[in-house]
Order: C-alpha cells, then structure tokens, then sequence
C-alpha cells in the first residue's frame, strides 16, 4: 500500500467515524474536541504520508500503527465524554512516542527526533487538559487546549513545516 494511499485510506476512515460521532453527541461542551479531533486527522494525513514512507515494514511497527488506529477510534468513539476522550488523546500521544522513538533503531535522522519531542508536548498538553478538566476547568481548558493545538499546527504544518526533510 502507497503511503498516499494509506494517508487517504485513514483520513477517510477517521473522518468518516468522526462525522457519525460528532452528529451523535455535537453540543457545546464537545465543540473544543470536536477542534481537536478534525485539527488531529489533518496533521494525522501528512504523517502517515510522510513517515510511512520511511517505516520500516515489521510486525513491531504494524503493532504500534494498529494500536494508534485503534486509539483513535476509541478516541472519536469517546466523543460524548469528557474524561475518557482526553485519556485517550494521552494515550494516543504516549503510543505515538513510542512509534517513532523505536524508528529511531532503523531511521536515525533529525525529524524523526523532532517529532518525538513534539509528540512529548502533545501528550503533556493532553495530560494538563485532562488535569485541568479532573480540577473542575473541563470547558475553558479544553478550549485552551484544542487552541494551542490549532496554533501548534498552523506553525508545523504551515509555518515551519515537519514532514519534510
């Protein structure tokens, strides 16, 4: 499978379960996930697109990418509650990690580093989300939270764009 192909195929498959979810439980308190959740799978399209084409094709990368397919579905199926959908934005971020400091082993070169630092600040600001919504804040600090994502990408995708290399 090419890895546009791949990109598009997961693109299509979240957005598609995405849409379902986001029609069931759309109301105010989900609109800053809902954010978070479309900004995700527009970034999740140039990874996949990106690195596919520098993973290598081993059962140990196929666990780990099966493992974020399914973490993003439990994510998106997750919509409707606050809590379990924020765990798995840290899950999703902490197995992500995982994904690409083991490429490390097979691709030693910067951006792959560059992403698993990235990758570390993203599951941080899924844990202070989660933090800040277990304290009580769960509406003004998932706004902030799916804001400093869009910001966080508008700059990776845009700016200084990550999946070049």
């Amino acid at each position: 499978m090419s890895a546009k192909f791949k990109a598009y195929f997961f693109t299509v498959l979240f957005s598609v379960v995405g849409g379902i979810m986001i029609w069931k439980n759309f109301n105010q308190e989900t609109v800053p996930l809902i954010l978070f959740y479309v900004i995700l799978i527009i970034n999740s399209f140039f990874s996949i697109e990106f690195f596919s084409k520098i993973t290598p094709d081993n059962n140990e990368q196929k666990i780990i990418d099966l493992s974020i397919v399914a973490i993003y579905l439990i994510l998106i199926l997750n919509l409707g509650n606050e809590l379990r959908y924020l765990l798995s934005s840290v899950a999703l971020f902490v197995v992500a990690t995982i994904k690409y400091v083991l490429l490390l082993e097979t691709v030693d070169i910067k951006i792959v580093k560059r992403k698993i630092i990235i990758d570390l600040f993203g599951g941080i600001a899924c844990i202070l989300a989660l933090a800040g919504s277990l304290a009580g804040y769960g509406e003004v600090t998932n706004w902030i939270w799916a804001l400093l994502f869009l910001f966080a990408n508008i700059y990776f995708l845009i700016i200084k764009p990550m999946y070049r290399l």
